[in-house]
Protein backbone atom coordinates (compact mmCIF):
# COMPACT_ATOMS: atom_id res chain seq x y z
CA UNK A 1 0.00 0.00 0.00
CA UNK A 2 1.44 3.50 -1.01
CA UNK A 3 1.64 6.14 1.82
CA UNK A 4 -1.27 8.06 -0.03
CA UNK A 5 -3.37 4.99 0.37
CA UNK A 6 -2.40 5.11 3.75
CA UNK A 7 -3.01 8.16 4.78
CA UNK A 8 -6.51 8.32 3.24
CA UNK A 9 -7.42 5.44 4.82
CA UNK A 10 -6.35 6.75 8.15
CA UNK A 11 -8.40 9.58 7.67
CA UNK A 12 -11.47 7.78 7.06
CA UNK A 13 -10.99 5.95 10.50
CA UNK A 14 -10.87 8.74 12.03
CA UNK A 15 -13.66 10.66 11.12
CA UNK A 16 -16.00 7.45 11.32
CA UNK A 17 -14.98 7.29 14.65
CA UNK A 18 -15.48 10.86 15.56
CA UNK A 19 -19.09 10.43 13.54
CA UNK A 20 -19.69 7.15 15.91
CA UNK A 21 -18.72 9.25 18.98
CA UNK A 22 -20.85 11.90 18.26
CA UNK A 23 -24.00 9.54 18.15
CA UNK A 24 -22.95 7.86 21.05
CA UNK A 25 -22.83 11.33 23.10
CA UNK A 26 -25.91 12.19 21.50
CA UNK A 27 -27.84 8.96 22.87
CA UNK A 28 -26.94 10.49 26.34
CA UNK A 29 -30.50 8.93 29.08
CA UNK A 30 -33.28 11.68 28.54
CA UNK A 31 -33.49 11.53 32.28
CA UNK A 32 -31.01 13.65 32.87
CA UNK A 33 -32.90 16.54 33.12
CA UNK A 34 -36.31 16.75 34.29
CA UNK A 35 -39.26 15.87 31.75
CA UNK A 36 -41.61 18.23 30.11
CA UNK A 37 -44.70 17.25 29.24
CA UNK A 38 -47.82 18.83 27.30
CA UNK A 39 -51.29 18.01 27.96
CA UNK A 40 -53.91 18.72 25.45
CA UNK A 41 -56.36 22.22 25.44
CA UNK A 42 -59.36 21.69 27.91
CA UNK A 43 -62.31 23.44 26.75
CA UNK A 44 -64.35 25.73 29.80
CA UNK A 45 -67.18 27.76 30.15
CA UNK A 46 -67.41 30.83 32.66
CA UNK A 47 -70.11 33.66 32.82
CA UNK A 48 -69.06 37.11 32.81
CA UNK A 49 -68.04 38.13 36.38
CA UNK A 50 -67.21 34.78 37.34
CA UNK A 51 -63.85 33.45 38.44
CA UNK A 52 -61.24 30.03 37.93
CA UNK A 53 -58.75 29.80 40.45
CA UNK A 54 -55.48 28.13 39.68
CA UNK A 55 -53.38 26.83 42.70
CA UNK A 56 -49.51 26.12 42.49
CA UNK A 57 -48.76 27.34 39.42
CA UNK A 58 -46.10 28.79 37.50
CA UNK A 59 -45.96 31.23 34.30
CA UNK A 60 -49.60 31.63 33.95
CA UNK A 61 -50.79 33.97 30.56
CA UNK A 62 -54.24 35.31 29.80
CA UNK A 63 -54.84 35.95 25.86
CA UNK A 64 -57.83 37.46 24.46
CA UNK A 65 -57.30 37.65 20.70
CA UNK A 66 -53.76 37.54 20.85
CA UNK A 67 -53.23 40.22 23.49
CA UNK A 68 -52.43 39.75 27.25
CA UNK A 69 -55.01 39.70 29.75
CA UNK A 70 -54.25 41.61 33.66
CA UNK A 71 -54.39 38.75 35.97
CA UNK A 72 -54.96 38.74 40.13
CA UNK A 73 -52.34 36.85 42.23
CA UNK A 74 -54.02 36.41 45.11
CA UNK A 75 -51.30 34.16 47.07
CA UNK A 76 -47.92 32.94 46.80
CA UNK A 77 -45.96 29.59 47.53
CA UNK A 78 -42.37 29.59 48.25
CA UNK A 79 -40.67 26.60 48.02
CA UNK A 80 -43.42 24.57 47.33
CA UNK A 81 -42.15 22.47 45.10
CA UNK A 82 -38.90 20.68 44.82
CA UNK A 83 -38.24 19.87 41.31
CA UNK A 84 -35.28 16.75 40.64
CA UNK A 85 -33.57 17.60 37.72
CA UNK A 86 -31.53 14.08 37.47
CA UNK A 87 -31.49 10.40 37.98
CA UNK A 88 -30.99 9.79 41.73
CA UNK A 89 -29.68 6.45 43.54
CA UNK A 90 -30.79 6.30 47.28
CA UNK A 91 -27.23 3.85 47.20
CA UNK A 92 -25.21 6.89 45.70
CA UNK A 93 -24.23 10.32 46.80
CA UNK A 94 -23.85 11.31 42.92
CA UNK A 95 -26.90 13.24 42.02
CA UNK A 96 -28.05 13.48 45.39
CA UNK A 97 -28.47 17.38 45.50
CA UNK A 98 -29.37 17.84 42.20
CA UNK A 99 -32.76 19.50 42.42
CA UNK A 100 -33.94 23.16 42.18
CA UNK A 101 -36.70 24.33 45.11
CA UNK A 102 -39.69 26.17 42.13
CA UNK A 103 -41.62 29.04 43.76
CA UNK A 104 -45.48 28.35 42.71
CA UNK A 105 -48.32 31.06 42.84
CA UNK A 106 -52.55 31.05 43.19
CA UNK A 107 -54.16 32.98 41.24
CA UNK A 108 -57.89 34.16 41.17
CA UNK A 109 -58.45 35.32 37.49
CA UNK A 110 -61.99 37.40 36.74
CA UNK A 111 -63.68 37.51 33.79
CA UNK A 112 -65.56 41.23 33.16
CA UNK A 113 -65.54 40.82 29.43
CA UNK A 114 -67.86 37.90 27.21
CA UNK A 115 -65.28 36.41 24.36
CA UNK A 116 -62.98 33.57 24.18
CA UNK A 117 -59.67 33.36 26.32
CA UNK A 118 -56.50 30.93 26.38
CA UNK A 119 -54.80 30.66 29.50
CA UNK A 120 -51.53 28.79 29.81
CA UNK A 121 -49.55 27.57 32.90
CA UNK A 122 -47.08 25.33 33.87
CA UNK A 123 -47.43 22.79 37.38
CA UNK A 124 -44.86 20.56 38.97
CA UNK A 125 -44.97 16.69 39.40
CA UNK A 126 -42.47 14.18 40.86
CA UNK A 127 -40.87 11.73 38.49
CA UNK A 128 -41.84 9.06 40.75
CA UNK A 129 -39.80 6.16 42.89
CA UNK A 130 -38.17 3.25 40.96
CA UNK A 131 -35.66 -0.33 40.80
CA UNK A 132 -33.53 -1.84 39.01
CA UNK A 133 -30.08 -4.14 38.99
CA UNK A 134 -28.45 -1.35 40.64
CA UNK A 135 -30.85 -0.41 43.51
CA UNK A 136 -33.40 1.81 44.22
CA UNK A 137 -33.60 5.72 42.58
CA UNK A 138 -36.13 8.65 42.05
CA UNK A 139 -36.77 9.83 38.58
CA UNK A 140 -36.39 13.49 37.58
CA UNK A 141 -39.69 15.44 38.06
CA UNK A 142 -41.72 16.78 35.72
CA UNK A 143 -42.89 19.94 34.33
CA UNK A 144 -46.49 19.86 33.12
CA UNK A 145 -48.01 22.58 30.65
CA UNK A 146 -51.60 23.44 30.50
CA UNK A 147 -53.66 24.97 28.08
CA UNK A 148 -57.21 25.60 28.71
CA UNK A 149 -59.48 27.34 26.03
CA UNK A 150 -62.80 29.54 28.23
CA UNK A 151 -65.65 30.51 26.41
CA UNK A 152 -66.83 33.46 28.85
CA UNK A 153 -70.58 34.18 27.93
CA UNK A 154 -72.62 37.01 28.56
CA UNK A 155 -75.22 36.37 32.02
CA UNK A 156 -77.57 33.99 31.69
CA UNK A 157 -77.74 30.56 30.43
CA UNK A 158 -79.82 28.85 27.74
CA UNK A 159 -83.19 29.97 27.57
CA UNK A 160 -84.08 33.77 28.26
CA UNK A 161 -87.95 33.23 27.90
CA UNK A 162 -90.64 30.75 27.01
CA UNK A 163 -94.04 31.88 26.03
CA UNK A 164 -97.11 30.08 25.30
CA UNK A 165 -100.13 32.12 24.52
CA UNK A 166 -100.49 34.61 27.65
CA UNK A 167 -98.82 32.50 29.90
CA UNK A 168 -94.61 33.31 30.46
CA UNK A 169 -91.61 31.74 32.33
CA UNK A 170 -88.81 34.44 31.84
CA UNK A 171 -86.18 35.01 33.80
CA UNK A 172 -83.35 37.69 32.57
CA UNK A 173 -80.13 38.51 33.99
CA UNK A 174 -77.27 41.44 33.61
CA UNK A 175 -74.19 42.26 34.91
CA UNK A 176 -72.32 45.16 35.42
CA UNK A 177 -68.72 44.66 36.63
CA UNK A 178 -69.23 42.54 40.06
CA UNK A 179 -72.61 43.28 39.95
CA UNK A 180 -75.25 41.05 38.47
CA UNK A 181 -79.02 42.58 38.40
CA UNK A 182 -82.05 39.82 37.73
CA UNK A 183 -85.45 39.49 36.66
CA UNK A 184 -87.86 36.93 37.04
CA UNK A 185 -91.73 37.07 35.51
CA UNK A 186 -93.78 33.41 35.74
CA UNK A 187 -97.33 33.17 35.07
CA UNK A 188 -97.80 29.88 34.33
CA UNK A 189 -101.73 29.67 33.07
CA UNK A 190 -103.72 30.25 30.13
CA UNK A 191 -107.29 29.58 28.80
CA UNK A 192 -106.79 29.32 25.20
CA UNK A 193 -107.01 24.53 23.79
CA UNK A 194 -104.35 27.04 21.05
CA UNK A 195 -101.64 29.07 21.94
CA UNK A 196 -98.21 30.78 20.04
CA UNK A 197 -95.13 29.63 21.11
CA UNK A 198 -92.26 31.80 21.55
CA UNK A 199 -88.74 31.11 22.96
CA UNK A 200 -86.05 33.73 23.01
CA UNK A 201 -82.26 32.40 24.04
CA UNK A 202 -79.42 34.14 25.64
CA UNK A 203 -76.60 35.21 23.24
CA UNK A 204 -74.36 32.85 21.90
CA UNK A 205 -76.97 29.97 22.56
CA UNK A 206 -78.86 28.15 19.20
CA UNK A 207 -81.87 26.27 19.00
CA UNK A 208 -81.67 22.85 18.46
CA UNK A 209 -85.11 21.10 18.68
CA UNK A 210 -88.50 22.20 20.55
CA UNK A 211 -90.97 19.33 22.28
CA UNK A 212 -94.19 19.85 23.63
CA UNK A 213 -95.83 17.40 25.70
CA UNK A 214 -99.12 16.89 27.33
CA UNK A 215 -102.17 13.91 27.54
CA UNK A 216 -104.91 13.88 24.79
CA UNK A 217 -108.28 12.93 25.30
CA UNK A 218 -107.61 9.09 25.74
CA UNK A 219 -105.17 9.50 28.50
CA UNK A 220 -102.52 9.03 26.25
CA UNK A 221 -99.18 11.22 26.78
CA UNK A 222 -98.28 13.12 23.40
CA UNK A 223 -95.02 14.35 22.47
CA UNK A 224 -95.02 16.31 19.47
CA UNK A 225 -91.60 18.23 17.77
CA UNK A 226 -92.58 21.80 17.23
CA UNK A 227 -91.14 25.31 15.84
CA UNK A 228 -90.86 28.11 17.65
CA UNK A 229 -92.96 31.32 16.90
CA UNK A 230 -95.77 28.64 15.70
CA UNK A 231 -99.18 28.20 17.08
CA UNK A 232 -99.73 24.66 18.95
CA UNK A 233 -101.88 22.51 20.78
CA UNK A 234 -102.24 22.94 24.80
CA UNK A 235 -102.76 20.07 26.28
CA UNK A 236 -106.27 20.52 28.33
CA UNK A 237 -106.91 17.00 29.54
CA UNK A 238 -105.62 16.00 33.24
CA UNK A 239 -103.27 12.84 33.81
CA UNK A 240 -105.27 9.68 34.68
CA UNK A 241 -106.60 10.23 38.51
CA UNK A 242 -104.67 13.27 39.02
CA UNK A 243 -106.35 16.08 41.29
CA UNK A 244 -104.12 18.94 39.11
CA UNK A 245 -104.31 20.99 36.07
CA UNK A 246 -104.09 20.38 32.69
CA UNK A 247 -100.20 20.96 31.51
CA UNK A 248 -98.24 21.35 28.60
CA UNK A 249 -94.57 20.34 29.08
CA UNK A 250 -91.87 22.48 26.51
CA UNK A 251 -88.83 21.08 26.43
CA UNK A 252 -86.32 22.93 24.56
CA UNK A 253 -82.87 20.96 23.52
CA UNK A 254 -79.95 23.79 22.60
CA UNK A 255 -76.31 24.07 21.38
CA UNK A 256 -74.06 26.27 23.71
CA UNK A 257 -71.44 28.69 22.84
CA UNK A 258 -68.53 25.92 23.49
CA UNK A 259 -70.64 23.70 21.21
CA UNK A 260 -72.52 21.26 23.93
CA UNK A 261 -75.81 20.70 23.68
CA UNK A 262 -78.13 20.92 27.09
CA UNK A 263 -82.13 21.64 27.36
CA UNK A 264 -84.31 23.68 29.57
CA UNK A 265 -88.03 22.40 30.54
CA UNK A 266 -91.33 24.58 31.19
CA UNK A 267 -94.31 23.49 32.53
CA UNK A 268 -98.14 25.46 31.62
CA UNK A 269 -101.35 24.81 32.48
CA UNK A 270 -104.52 25.06 31.55
CA UNK A 271 -107.18 26.92 33.39
CA UNK A 272 -107.04 29.75 36.23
Amino acid sequence: MTQLKKSKTLIYTLVLAFIVGLFSFSGAPVEAAAKKTKLKTVKCEESVGGARYYYNVTDLKVKKGGKKVKKIKVGTNKNDFKLRTSKYYYSSEKGKNNYKWKTTYDYNLYFLKAGTYTVTYNTYESGGYCSDSKGSYEKPGKIVKHTEKITVRAPGYGVKMCKLGSAIDSYSVSRKGFKTTSTEKYKPYLTSKKAKLTVTMYKGYKIKSIQASGYDSNGRYVTKTVKNKSKIDVSSYKSPGSHYAPSTRIEVTYKTPSGYTDSDTFYFYYGK
